[in-house]
This record gives structure tokens, C-alpha cells and sequence, in this order.
């Protein structure tokens, strides 16, 4: 075998290195198993009412950069119950609460998954995934593929032709 003028005498060995590299190549960057889902822009709706992505601090603190400031399972355990953590004597739940005027954050009956999803949406500045929006997008949709909604001007001139009476439509006598 000849690639760029070198002659190799086991062609099916670096056909086989090849083919392992292309593999990995492939595979590496999903190994974390995990990818942000479009459930995570519903499920931040509840922290909505309290927390900025970016922006002043609200109720509660602004979680820009929060995956960077505290471990990915101490989050997990404190978005879903941050109450018990407190009580558990948990030091940075404690210093959190205080400096947020030790008002309590709702438990949250999410699972595990779902927190980390709700992490990466906050994390991509809360926007979903491109991928995600699309394919969310098209799983919502009641239309076939490749529908396209009216404008507001021809829904208006479709029932315009809808309430004209010289459309074949039957009409019903008084």
C-alpha cells in the first residue's frame, strides 16, 4: 500500500490502525454519555422565578459560571432538596442560604439526568442545543415535514375566502 509516497508492506495492519483511529475519532467526544435535551428550557421555568442565567442577582443568586464554582454532584443534591443539605449542616449550602437572605429554595423532583441537562442549559447561557431546538421543534409539530405556518396576511385572506359566499361551500338554510 502507498500513501503519500510511502510504501507500507502490511497494508491490512494500517488499514486496521486506520479504521481504529476513525473510531475513536468519533467516539471520544461522546464518552461523557450525556447531551443537553430541550426538556431543560421547561424545567428552568421553575428557576426562573428566582434566578438570572446572566444578569442582577434576583431572589436568588445569578447562576452564570455556577458549574465552575461548585462540583457537578454538590449541584445535583442541591437543586433537588437544598433544604436537607442545609439541615445536614452542609458548609456551602449554609453560606449560600445566608447570603441570599435565608429564604429556602423548593425542593425539586428532579432526577439526576435532568439536573445535569438543566446545568448544561445554563451553562449554554440558557439556549438549548441547536440540534436540540430543531429536533424539538420537529417532534412538537402537528404538521408533516417541511410545513410552513401561513403569515398573518394569508391566514387573513384564507378566511377571508372561507366567509366569502361565492365559495362552493354548503350553506345551511335558517
Amino acid at each position: 500500500m502507498i500513501i503519500n509516497g510511502f510504501v507500507f508492506k502490511k497494508p491490512l495492519k494500517v488499514r486496521g490502525y486506520l479504521t481504529f483511529l476513525l473510531f475513536l475519532l468519533f467516539t471520544i467526544p461522546s464518552l461523557n454519555g450525556f447531551s443537553q435535551t430541550a426538556e431543560a428550557e421547561k424545567n428552568f421555568q421553575v428557576c426562573k422565578a428566582c434566578h438570572n442565567i446572566e444578569g442582577p442577582k434576583l431572589i436568588g443568586p445569578s447562576l452564570k459560571g455556577i458549574t465552575e464554582r461548585r462540583e457537578e454532584e454538590w449541584l445535583i443534591k442541591f437543586i433537588q432538596n437544598s433544604q436537607a443539605m442545609i439541615q445536614a449542616g452542609d458548609p456551602i449550602a449554609v453560606q449560600v442560604w445566608e447570603e441570599n437572605n435565608k429564604i429556602p429554595m423548593p425542593p425539586n423532583p428532579l432526577t439526576d439526568d435532568q439536573v445535569r441537562d438543566l446545568l448544561l442549559y445554563i451553562e449554554n447561557g440558557g439556549k438549548v442545543a441547536e440540534g436540540e431546538a430543531a429536533a424539538e421543534t420537529a417532534a412538537e409539530s402537528e404538521y408533516a415535514p417541511g410545513y410552513v405556518e401561513p403569515t398573518a396576511e394569508e391566514e387573513f385572506l384564507l378566511d377571508l375566502h372561507r366567509m366569502s359566499p361565492s365559495t362552493s361551500r354548503p350553506h345551511s338554510s335558517p
